[in-house]
């Protein structure tokens, strides 16, 4: 059985026995937690055998360590802590996770020197555990005896950290996300035989236990609504079509509905044109983005997004019986259109393209975002390490390739345009459903464009993410839920982008909804050992690196200027992508340089530098102080901005620098 992990979270803790997890920063003295699970100070000499730094995700293992309450101790290096990310904290997790396969009672201390912990950050690291434990093991009935044992019984896990109010609310949200990609795992990895288009069908129908409306239309249903193009891939099979609509409503009645379609093909063969039967097997796992979707929706209804969201999965099953379509066969879409069949094996662009019209032609959303395992040659062109982005709205496109940076399931944009639609003209209908081995990924988002109007639409190709992909610390499984934590990490800012010109974010995530409804994290740093101009690109490249969108905040126009061109010349073997509030493409860029309180690229992340007054810090998700030790000004005015925020209950905290330049909390 796989290990189930029981969280809790403490301010602290004595291990007594079992496994103490100890985080430490690149080039830090100490690690955390190291007076109560290290009191003879073994882990200096051992980190200095063993020649640990530190380094991200590296581990130093103590068994029996003299003097210590635990009876051995992991530690783990996060590297330079200062600029982790959300995903660095997933991933920190998974790589304890890793280590601990056996444990039956884990304590993990993360408050460190040189490590900033927020409460999502401590929810990340135990989703990071979850992820990285989940196995798909439902048939086996034995193990192999080199295997290590795990119990049904969850294993105890206590994580100590100062922020344990804020940690125990975001975990609320954090277990929500994962359980939406263990539900994606399970659907993909479930056998043929097991999952067909009614099995699926029922498995979202268990989301009105969430609170989450589920109709399932069948056969006859469709073929009222002239789903031709759907219908005639599932006639070949004895197992019958499914198509369900998912919708959950937590925003207001009157908003729009961003929406999410996934292809469900539950097993392809490919029907007339058969594939070849070397790894065939791996086409169970061709309903991806409908398993995408559905779990996407669990994670909305779990943690009650403040959004209305609406998700169509097409359920059929590809097959080569007497009744299959033919190549060569001209089907009728719902939308009127007429397609030639030339190969029954590019079949998912058939059950999306009703799936999407009847998405559009009912809802009308705000915008829609399908999911599909659709082409072989996306994996041509991008191996298993990103999934295609095909859009015809540029802002749409920037939402999403930023959302996939920031949780790592990476997006690359593909181009659409006029000639690829040549490729897919029929001479007997109006379109043929391939245009041959060139462009293949391409012509097959041509294909689908047909089917959306002008409603802002993207199509993620995720045939090399969601099955198959490689190995990390946060999926050890064939199936890997590719595309919910990216899909669910801020619908309702996905809306607002659109309504409100806002942008979006993992860390704008539906602001009604979060855990820590009100609150900023606002943080201040101290320069003491370098100048500004040296301090803030660095934290801006991070930025970039998360997909943040910043504005820079300075006291004057010459102020602004200068500090432009700064940015354009401080390095020499790039540049670091900004505009100032006097350019003619300021909200197009991703970081701004305002002498106001200005923000017209819509970010959610300020920073206040020479002493700048700032506007409401409520209005962003994360607002930093840089602030000169030396000038007193300054620093009398970021002492009476601390002392009014946190009386407003906004999450802050104080960095300065060290002797060497580092970063070190303070408090």
């Amino acid at each position: 059985m796989p290990t189930k992990f029981e969280f809790s979270f403490s301010k602290s803790h004595r291990p007594a026995g079992g496994v103490a997890v100890l985080l430490q920063a690149a080039g830090a003295k100490e690690a955390a937690g190291a007076a109560v699970a290290d009191p003879e100070s073994v882990l200096a000499k051992a980190a200095k055998i063993g020649k640990f730094t530190g380094k991200a995700l590296s581990t130093l293992d103590v068994i029996a360590p003299h003097g210590s309450p635990a009876d051995r101790i992991v530690l783990l290096g996060v590297g330079h802590a200062a600029g982790m990310g959300d995903h660095d904290w997933l991933k920190a997790g998974g790589a304890a996770a890793a280590k601990l396969r056996s444990a039956e009672k884990i304590t993990v201390f993360l408050d460190a020197p040189g490590i900033e912990v927020t409460g999502k950050a401590a929810a990340d690291f135990a989703l990071g555990m979850e992820m990285n434990a989940y196995s798909f093991e439902s048939y086996k009935t034995r193990k192999s005896d080199d295997e290590p044992k795990t119990t049904q019984k969850p294993v105890k896990v206590t994580i100590v950290t100062a922020t344990v109010i804020a940690a125990k609310k975001a975990f609320g949200t954090a277990q929500a996300v994962g359980e939406g990609v263990f539900l994606a795992r399970d659907l993909v990895n479930e056998p043929a035989n097991v999952l067909g288009p009614v099995e699926f069908a029922a498995r979202a129908k268990e989301l009105e236990k969430l609170g989450v409306e589920v109709e399932i239309l069948t056969e006859r249903e469709m073929k009222k609504l002239g789903m031709g193009a759907l219908l005639g891939v599932a006639q070949g099979s004895s197992r019958p079509p499914r198509l369900v609509v998912m919708q959950w409503k937590g925003g207001k009645a009157k908003d729009k509905s961003v929406a999410f379609i996934g292809k469900g093909v539950v097993f392809d063969t490919g029907g007339i044109s058969i594939k070849p039967a070397s790894g065939m097997e791996d086409m169970k796992g061709d309903m991806g983005g409908a398993a995408a979707v559905t779990g996407l929706m669990h994670v909305l209804a779990a943690r009650k997004a403040a959004v209305n969201a609406i998700g169509i999965i097409g359920l059929v099953e590809n097959m080569p019986d007497g009744s299959a379509q033919r190549p060569g066969d001209i089907v009728t879409s719902m939308s009127g259109q007429t397609i030639e069949v030339i190969n029954t094996d590019a079949e998912g662009r058939l059950v999306l393209g009703d799936a999407l019209w009847y998405c559009n032609d009912r809802f009308k959303p705000q915008l829609m975002i399908d999911l599909a395992t659709l082409t072989g040659a996306i994996m041509v062109a991008l191996s298993n390490h990103y999934a295609g982005l095909f859009s015809n709205d540029d802002r749409l496109a920037e939402q999403l390739l930023a959302a996939g940076l920031v949780t790592q399931e990476r997006l690359w944009r593909m181009p659409l345009g006029k000639e690829y639609d040549k490729m897919i003209d029929s001479k007997f209908a109006d379109m043929k459903n391939t245009g041959g081995r060139h462009g293949g990924s391409v012509t097959a988002a041509q294909f689908l464009k047909r089917f959306v109007k002008d409603t802002p639409w993207a199509h993620l190709d995720i045939a090399g993410t969601a099955m198959g992909s490689p190995t990390d610390e946060l999926n050890q499984s064939w199936g890997s839920g590719y595309g919910v934590r990216t899909s669910s990490t801020s619908p309702g800012a996905l809306v607002s982008a659109f309504a409100f010109s806002t942008s979006w974010c993992v860390r704008t995530t539906n602001r009604e909804s979060s855990p820590e409804i009100g609150m900023t994290e606002v943080l201040f740093y101290h320069l003491t050992e370098s100048k500004l101009e040296d301090a803030l690109p660095p934290l801006l490249d991070k930025s970039i690196e998360r997909g943040w969108r910043v504005v820079v905040q300075t006291v004057d126009a010459e102020r602004r200027d200068a500090l432009d061109t700064h940015l354009w010349v401080y390095r020499d073997d790039s540049f670091l992508p900004h505009g100032t509030d006097a350019g003619d493409f300021a909200t197009e860029q991703p970081i701004l340089v305002v002498a106001d309180h200005g923000n017209q690229n819509a970010a959610t992340v300020r920073f206040l530098v020479d002493g700048a007054e700032p506007p409401p810090v409520s209005d962003y998700e994360r607002v930093v102080f840089m602030f000169d030790g030396y000038d007193q000004q300054q620093l009398d005015a970021a002492r009476d901005q601390w002392k009014r925020l946190k009386g407003e209950g906004h999450n802050l905290t104080y960095w300065q620098q060290n002797r060497d330049g580092r970063w070190e909390k303070k408090a």
